[in-house]
């Protein structure tokens, strides 16, 4: 009985201690799953708060990385399609629109005839694309060098309603007002002009003079029938102009040349012709004229004689015009035979073919042995007078620019030390008195001495200096995203237009296309006002800047319908603008003396820059031109037109057209810049995000182990 309770005792005490080492391995088994789980936990916290802290630090710089490899570009290896051909269909292209805004001359005969102010009406915009070719590129020293010319493609849709390219505009004729200009007024061209015909040969300069007083009209509308590139007039002179050289002017005294298209001054030619440019016979017979001149007298030697060193001898200096004029001369005779079909060209839309052609070959078709030249004019928006679309223009009539790459500084991106050719540009000479208007004496003479080699103590240069508006150093990203802010308070922009620098500054102001923050950067309202800087601007008045010793006669600059410059500006000229209002200091500002809003959005210059890559994404540069007529210099009772417009007003500035260039972002542009702000975005979220989730799993991880332990 003994045994069997001792037996059943033993057996109970095995199984209760098999039982509590079971439960032991148990929990000992559960503690060790729990250490490894928050082992676990803790590793991956770790991991996390790493990643979040990789992806918020790492990953900006990566960006920022890929943003400075994307504004410079520092070997010829990193320059992809978009820089050759900047404003193509490229992916990373950015298309690139000029619009021209002619002011129509609307009363001419009463204007020429009867003295009347004279009335234009703002037109436009008409549209066009501008295609950007860069050739030639080397690179060297944190600079790139390069040859550049551009061409025009009509954008019928983007331009005013019902606007074409052949629609019909008046307006003043620069190619006449700078011959006439140089020449000292119309008495003088035609004494240069009547020497240098055969009937004139054994004539002494009383004679040809005395011709002048007696015949003068009729002879210089005789010329510029020729000019005017009506078909009908440019027919009449080709027929006679043979005689007119031999006979002189009894030659064509028959004839009536009383027509508006032979005044000279303002003349007809459709959109296409002021936007891109068109052949002048008057320029061209001048510069026909100058490179006989400098054949017969071996100038192509002399002055490569004086270019191949730093040579400013008196005798070089003596040269310099002369060798300036024959390069230009050179350079004309290279376009010749293309600018005589467009001769041609325009006669066969009026004319039968073979009475195109034969008017073409009697005229500019002799330009290299005669010298009758049709030389181009530039345009409004191409600067070459060419259209180059079909065919590039010929090497040696293109000059180097050279540009800093940032690759050293990127305060300097895209900062020209030399444009078309020149590191310094003679802009101004001191006149007697600081604000009034250099006269034809003096605009003359510049030629002479203008040299910024060796520059006299009166002349102005101004250097090239500035960028081309596209790019400024970029703030780059960081963890909290975007930069919302710009490096600099302010941007040079090297202007071609004005041969110097103009300074914009950052408004502070932002706004968003295609979800994409900008920030506005604008020029000053009073940058045109006078200063004492000696470079033109404010003279006569504040709100122009005067170019007549750049032009070679009285051309000005300024903001679309003089936009904040003297009230004077608009009294001796009636602007009819757009919406049918009359340009007035009343109708255009408001009280506060600003333009007004609807206005200010049609006239005013900005840059809009994304901060993060200093990329310029959106932009208006707006100019007009104007040009003023300058007294005769042999009678200061008359002005330069001193043979058929003697009473025409002297001094008063006259707008002539006015431009917009802006760049269009593409959808492409905005959705890499979508995609770089979304993930920016996101660096200081995901830090957040990874930091607090880290946290909250270590926690958990150390409160298990605790138990565990």
């Amino acid at each position: 009985m003994r045994s069997t309770n001792l037996n059943s005792f033993r057996s109970a005490s095995d199984i209760s201690d098999r039982s509590s080492f079971a439960s032991e391995v148990k929990v000992r088994n559960n503690n060790k799953r729990q250490i490894c789980l928050a082992y676990i936990l803790l590793i991956a916290a770790a991991i996390i708060i790493f990643i979040g802290i990789l992806y918020s630090t790492v990953l900006p710089n990566v960006i920022n990385k890929k943003i400075s490899n994307g504004v410079t570009y520092c070997s010829t290896k990193d320059l992809k399609e978009n820089y050759k051909d900047p404003h193509g269909d490229c992916d990373g292209c950015v298309p690139y629109y000029a619009s021209y805004y002619p002011m129509n001359v609307t009363n001419a005969r009463a204007f020429l005839l009867q003295g009347a102010t004279l009335k234009v009406q703002e037109l436009g915009p008409y549209v066009y694309r501008r295609y950007t070719k860069k050739i030639n590129i080397t690179m060297a020293g944190n600079r790139v060098k390069y040859k550049t010319y551009s061409f025009h493609q009509f954008q019928e849709n983007m331009s005013c309603a019902n606007c074409k390219e052949d629609d019909v505009i008046i307006g003043m004729d620069a190619g006449y007002l700078r011959v006439i200009a140089e020449a000292g007024g119309e008495t003088r061209f035609l004494m240069k002009v009547l020497e240098s015909c055969p009937f004139s040969a054994s004539l002494s300069q009383s004679q040809i003079h005395q011709i002048i007083i007696d015949n003068g009209s009729q002879m210089l509308r005789f010329l510029n029938g020729l000019n005017s590139l009506v078909p009908s007039a440019m027919s009449l002179v080709s027929k006679h102009i043979m005689e007119f050289m031999l006979m002189g002017p009894r030659a064509i005294a028959h004839l009536d040349l009383n027509a508006l298209h032979f005044n000279g001054v303002l003349v007809t030619r459709s959109v296409r012709e002021w936007a891109i440019g068109y052949p002048s016979f008057i320029a061209g017979m001048v510069l026909g004229s100058s490179h006989l001149h400098c054949q017969k007298n071996n100038f192509d030697q002399k002055c490569a004689d004086c270019a191949s060193s730093s040579n400013h001898s008196s005798k070089c200096q003596a040269l310099r015009r002369d060798c300036r004029r024959c390069k230009t001369a050179a350079a004309m005779i290279l376009l010749s035979e293309q600018t005589c079909k467009q001769v041609e060209s325009r006669a066969a839309k009026v004319l039968v073919a073979v009475d195109a052609k034969s008017l073409a070959s009697t005229t500019c078709g002799v330009c290299a042995s005669y010298g009758l030249c049709a030389a181009p004019l530039p345009g409004a928006v191409e600067s070459s007078g060419i259209d180059w679309s079909k065919q590039p223009p010929p090497d040696q009539i293109l000059d180097y620019h050279i540009q800093r790459t940032g690759c050293d500084d990127k305060d300097h991106i895209g900062e020209y030390e030399q444009f078309d050719g020149y590191t310094k540009y003679p802009l101004w000479a001191g006149v007697s008195s600081s604000r009034r208007n250099p006269n034809l004496n003096e605009l003359s003479s510049f030629g002479i001495y203008a040299d910024c080699g060796s520059p006299t103590k009166n002349l102005t240069c101004a250097n090239v200096f500035g960028g081309d508006g596209t790019s400024m150093r970029p703030a780059l990203t960081s963890i909290t995203g975007l930069a919302d802010t710009l490096t600099h308070p302010s941007m040079e922009l090297y202007l071609s237009q004005v041969k110097q620098n103009v300074t914009l500054f950052d408004t502070k102001q932002s706004k968003a296309i295609k979800g994409i923050s900008l920030v506005r950067m604008k020029p000053s309202n009073d940058l045109l006002n006078f200063t004492s800087n000696r470079k033109g601007t404010g003279v006569p008045y504040d709100g122009v800047q005067n170019l007549g010793f750049v032009a070679g006669f009285l051309a000005f600059v300024s903001y679309p319908v003089f936009a904040y410059g003297d009230s004077r500006l608009l009294d001796n000229v009636e602007i009819t603008l757009h919406d049918g209002v009359v340009a007035t200091q009343d109708s255009l500002y408001g009280d506060d003396n600003e333009l007004l809003p609807q206005y200010a959005n049609m006239y005013s210059t900005y840059l809009d820059v994304e901060p993060t890559t200093g990329k310029t994404l959106d932009a208006r540069k707006r100019l007009m031109v104007s040009y003023a007529i300058s007294k005769s210099p042999s009678n200061d009772s008359a002005s330069m037109f001193d043979v058929l417009w003697p009473d025409i007003p002297t001094n008063v500035i006259y707008p002539v057209f006015w431009a917009e260039e802006r760049p269009m972002m593409t959808n492409r542009v905005a959705s890499s810049f979508t995609r770089m702000r979304k993930l920016a975005a996101s660096f200081l979220p995901v830090l957040f995000i990874s930091t607090i989730a880290g946290i909250s799993i270590f926690v958990v991880g150390v409160l298990i182990l605790r138990r565990a332990l």
